[in-house]
């Protein structure tokens, strides 16, 4: 069976907001299952910080999947923060 994921790119089409309340309003607003994440600065550049800022919203299905397919340091660089269902906050680490 082909891999249907992209290391690379795996990133893209997911929302980045510079506070943490920025990613929790989008993932109480929109339908379905939502992981916010907190990503690592090392892994950024200084312009990316600036810009984009480091807490990210995405599918948490999609979030599982990567952690399963990169296991090395996926926790470090991409810890999940909270999971959100349908705009209901569930689980808060």
């Amino acid at each position: 069976m082909a891999k249907v994921w992209d290391k690379d790119k795996w990133f893209e089409g997911w929302k980045h907001y510079k506070t943490k309340r920025g990613a929790q309003a989008y993932a109480k607003k929109h339908q379905g299952v939502w992981v916010i994440i907190d990503c690592s600065p090392d892994i950024m550049t200084k312009q990316e910080l600036e810009w984009l800022g480091t807490w990210v919203v995405g599918r948490a299905d999609t979030y599982l999947y990567y952690r399963k397919e990169m296991p090395d340091k996926f926790d470090e660089y991409y810890p999940a923060v909270e999971f959100w269902d349908n705009g209901v906050l569930v689980k808060s680490m």
